[in-house]
């Protein structure tokens, strides 16, 4: 996964506050790292990302107002229906592992019998928000 590639996260709460900062109502995003606020009264708001539910290491990589802090102002107009509060992540993971021929093809290393193989390239391919391998949203 490229390091600066947002995704969607689940699990992450979104406030919103008041033009006086009081949280008027929460919600925590879906699967698809959706969140909804609704009945609304017109008024300006600012809508906060909760930083305690990011996932440990991920970090702001897009806002909508470019700050990076995970807030954004959002004036709601009578009737109106507001998108495009986005808030996008990365992060970075480790992955340990060793290559190695399997001499007596059991996939279990067994060292010093079946020696680590050097130089040898591996791709981790990210299946994206829909889970299905070689489709348009992987990302390597």
């Amino acid at each position: 996964m490229e390091p600066d590639q947002p995704c969607e996260l689940a699990g992450v709460t979104v406030e919103l506050h008041d033009d006086g900062g009081l949280v008027i109502v929460s919600d925590v995003t879906d699967s698809a790292g959706a969140y909804l606020f609704s009945g609304l009264t017109p008024g300006d708001y600012e809508v906060r990302v909760d930083p305690t539910t990011v996932p440990a290491g991920a970090s702001f990589v897009s806002d909508p107002d470019g700050a990076l802090d995970g807030a954004a102002a959002l004036s709601v107009a009578v009737g109106a229906q507001s998108v495009g509060i986005d808030f996008g992540h990365a992060g970075s993971a480790t992955l340990p592992g060793v290559v190695f021929h399997d001499v007596d093809e059991d996939d279990t290393r067994e060292p010093p019998f079946e020696p680590g193989l050097p130089f040898v390239d591996v791709t981790v391919t990210w299946t994206g928000p829909d889970g299905v391998s070689d489709t348009s949203d992987d990302v390597e």
